[in-house]
């Protein structure tokens, strides 16, 4: 991979598996944070139906972790799509398209040495598979919590139930991978939103949720104990973008308040938890921005913000720091788009 990230495709039943997978997956991240690369400065065009990765067949967004991490692929390997798919869900679209085409396609099925059936397209009229990727593709894994219910009972027989979320692994394609043609540009999707459009979204996500919102000052900050978000005023701003996810930042620190999702964020300047919670902030800036289809993101102390990151990622517990503040900025993201998931719901 042109980036330096090499991630194998491996079985995550043990811990150890999947203590690995996570290390793998942080250090392709380091390598990206010390040339000072961010997940988002996306590569792909502003027509996308989202600047988060989605499934291109499904159209659903991926999730927590792999909102960064299929980011960074993306940029390392110069996608200019942000859709992904498993190899059957891009030949099944192959297929489609073939069928547009007048081809005669059909579905058949073969049998495993195993037993097992497997069902695959068949191009009737060339008289060979269909296929997806493109020659010399490989798959890139992206990652799937599914949740194991267990039972246990106390010393009185007294059932209680908890969910563990199980790991996986699963083969993902870029849409750039396949031998499918770039999407089709609408006349409507290169018309530009003025700033003052994502400037009035991003008011009316403050105003939902009741935040109390201030400007002034020299500096943006979340004050914890009185629960009030301030932000300077516009001009002290470089750029209306800038200014936008930099309350969408302070914002998403104002969701780990106690009366909300509650999570460590009363420590002190220089802490682990101080630098866990900016990462999880800008993170949750990001996939906001992302959402509401804003085109840069674009901190203005961003480079420290990068090299504490890669600095806490080599630390002996990094893998778990990124996997755990992937999932907080998902859950913060949840709560202010007011967004449900199944369990199984893609990228957790």
């Amino acid at each position: 991979m042109q980036g330096g990230i090499a991630v194998k495709m491996r079985s995550l039943k043990t811990k150890a598996q999947r203590d690995l997978f996570r290390q793998e997956v942080t250090d392709g991240v380091i390598k990206l944070l010390e040339k000072g690369e961010s997940a988002w400065t996306r590569p792909w065009t502003q027509h996308e139906r989202s600047n988060l990765p989605h499934n291109g067949v499904t159209g659903r967004f991926y999730r927590g972790c792999n909102v960064m991490w299929l980011s960074f692929i993306a940029m390392a390997q110069e996608y200019k799509s942000n859709e992904w798919g498993t190899y059957k869900q891009w030949q099944t679209e192959h297929a489609r398209m073939l069928k547009k085409q007048g081809v005669n396609v059909e579905q058949r099925t073969s049998v495993t040495s195993s037993g097992k059936e497997r069902k695959y397209w068949w191009n009737v009229d060339d008289n060979c598979a269909i296929g997806a990727a493109k020659k010399g593709e490989k798959a890139h894994p992206a990652i799937l919590f599914k949740p194991l219910k267990i039972t246990e009972k106390d010393d009185d027989d007294n059932e209680t139930f908890k969910v563990i979320p199980l790991m996986r692994a699963f083969p993902v394609f870029n849409r750039n991978q396949t031998v499918l043609p770039d999407r089709a540009v609408k006349a409507t999707d290169n018309e530009p939103r003025d700033i003052t459009d994502w400037e009035h979204d991003t008011m009316a996500l403050v105003e939902a949720h009741g935040v109390d919102y201030r400007e002034g000052g020299d500096r943006a900050f979340f004050n914890y104990r009185q629960d009030y978000v301030q932000v300077p005023v516009l001009e002290a701003f470089k750029s209306a973008e800038g200014r936008v996810a930099t309350i969408l930042h302070e914002v998403t620190h104002w969701t780990g308040h106690p009366s909300r999702l509650d999570r460590d964020i009363d420590e002190g300047f220089g802490s682990l938890g101080y630098a866990r919670e900016e990462l999880v902030a800008e993170m949750g800036s990001a996939m906001l921005s992302a959402y509401m289809g804003i085109p840069q993101i674009d901190l203005e102390n961003h480079a420290s913000y990068i090299q504490t990151w890669a600095n806490r990622l080599k630390e002996k517990d990094g893998h778990n720091y990124l996997f755990r503040a992937s999932s907080a900025a998902q859950k913060a993201v949840d709560y202010l788009m007011e967004t449900k998931w199944g369990d199984d719901a893609e990228a957790q």
